[in-house]
């Protein structure tokens, strides 16, 4: 009896929202008949407006909060600091659309098209986006709060500034993109391509991204804590003084990037490879680099106090001026390098090899260093 009458009462909620939506529906059919695209500040909410032809209509101020705009034609409309919590917008076509200030919360946008639409103070949150079709997008000082973006292209898109939280990407595209002096704040991401991409003065906090590719990137000046990037595709990227101090770099591809001045303090690069690669200047103090390859990279100057070098190439490596105090160089191959000025106090030189080592008489503390056999040109 009971479930009877709850059955009859949402029966009856729902015919009287059907009732209250059919004439908004009809009020707006009507209007658009005739023309009218002004709809600015309208209460749209839970309308049924599928496959819609709205494209040029100005919604600005509007409320589309639970509206079901499923294949809908919003091709530059303007929808300034409307209000789409809930929208259903999965297939639409959005190219062009201004969504400045616009609010987006658990819309769905699965399918939908936004190539070069705005999106310039939004705010998106709560989102689970698949098969994104949104290049080009303008999102300067856009705020992203978990958002869960998968399969989709968002290749040249202007993220300047923008705020990002929470955030799990997966197979993503965003080759050339610009998150310049952008905030990123726990995130996760597989399969990322992001070459090209610009996030110059950006910061980053909490941060794992397996694989990246981001090759030829700006990463200058940028600020990391708790950054992740196992097994990254980095050849080529500029990265004056990146600061990582600690980051996880295992395995990293970082062969011609420019690290002149960078901060990878205690930093995990076991096995990465740095093969002519610019590190003048860098603080590499405490840095792990166990079976790396450092051969021809420009380490002048560096901080290497009480490194991990064991096994590590640096084979016509220019070490001049750097200090490699305390540092452990057991196994390394040293042949060829440049050591003058660089200064070996209480390092471990045991089975090194120094071949063809230049500048050995002017390097310092060579005498206070542990295994000097090694200078016996094994």
């Amino acid at each position: 009896m009971h479930r009877r009458r709850l059955l009859i009462g949402l029966g009856a909620l729902a015919l009287a929202a059907c009732s209250a939506t059919g004439p908004r529906r009809a009020r707006l059919l009507s209007r658009l008949d005739r023309g009218q695209r002004h709809l600015a500040g309208e209460d749209l909410s839970g309308l049924e407006l599928r496959r819609l032809d709205l494209s040029g209509a100005d919604l600005s101020g509007s409320r589309l909060d639970g509206t079901d705009l499923r294949g809908a034609d919003l091709r530059g409309a303007n929808l300034r600091h409307a209000r789409l919590d809930g929208t259903d917008l999965r297939g639409a076509d959005l190219r062009g659309a201004d969504l400045s200030e616009a609010h987006l919360r658990d819309t769905r946008l699965d399918g939908a098209s936004l190539g070069g639409a705005r999106l310039q103070g939004a705010r998106l949150q709560d989102l689970h986006w698949r098969d994104i079709n949104a290049r080009g997008i303008l999102a300067q000082h856009s705020h992203w709060l978990r958002c869960h973006l998968e399969n989709g292209n968002l290749q040249g898109s202007d993220l300047r500034h923008a705020h990002l939280e929470e955030q799990q990407w997966e197979r993503l595209d965003l080759r050339e993109s610009d998150f310049s002096r952008s905030r990123l704040q726990r995130g996760l991401g597989e399969s990322l391509h992001l070459a090209r991409s610009l996030w110059n003065h950006a910061r980053w906090k909490s941060l794992e991204w397996r694989g990246a590719d981001l090759r030829h990137t700006d990463l200058t000046r940028l600020e990391g804590e708790g950054v992740r990037l196992p097994e990254a595709r980095l050849e080529g990227c500029h990265a004056e003084g990146l600061h990582l101090p600690g980051a996880e770099l295992r395995g990293c591809l970082l062969r011609g990037a420019r690290l002149q001045g960078a901060d990878l303090s205690d930093a995990r690069l076991h096995r990465a490879d740095l093969h002519q690669a610019t590190l003048r200047r860098a603080q590499l103090r405490d840095a792990r680099l166990p079976q790396a390859n450092l051969s021809g990279t420009d380490l002048t100057g560096a901080l290497l106090l009480r490194a991990d070098l064991r096994g590590t190439s640096l084979r016509r490596a220019t070490l001049q001026g750097a200090d490699l105090r305390r540092a452990d160089l057991r196994g390394a191959d040293l042949s060829g390098a440049r050591l003058a000025g660089a200064d070996f106090y209480r390092a471990d030189l045991h089975q090194a090899r120094l071949a063809g080592a230049l500048g050995l008489s002017q390097a310092k503390n060579l005498d206070r260093a542990l295994g000097v056999e090694a200078l016996y040109l094994r």
